[in-house]
């Protein structure tokens, strides 16, 4: 092929297209995971203040809810595969379970 046809498709490559990317507030002191749900709809965010910020993901990416129940930061964050519950680990072993459709705290299963 010719040459300069692979310059240029290489050029393209190195210089994306802009597009406007989300900006979520989680406080001051910032995200240590962030978890899209399975269907798209929410976007949860575990934080070093020991919240969870649920987003919605339409655009505008609002928030939804501040969930509160860990005491340290969160660190992990598992949807289950319907979006109606996400289950949080955080930095004391913590594990809790939140029911999203309405948004309150699921209790652990006992096993």
């Amino acid at each position: 092929g010719d040459p300069s046809r692979l310059v240029e498709v290489a050029r393209k490559s190195l210089n994306p297209p802009k597009a406007n990317l989300m900006s979520p507030k989680v406080d001051q002191v910032g995200a240590t995971v962030i978890r899209y749900s399975p269907c798209g709809s929410f976007l949860a965010i575990g934080s070093r203040d020991s919240n969870i910020y649920l987003h919605k993901c339409d655009g505008s990416y609002d928030r939804l809810a501040v969930l509160r129940g860990h005491a340290a930061p969160v660190l992990s964050l598992d949807w289950t595969a319907d979006a109606r519950a996400l289950q949080s680990n955080a930095q004391d072993n913590e594990i809790l379970y939140w029911e999203i459709r309405p948004k309150a705290r699921l209790q652990p299963r006992p096993d």
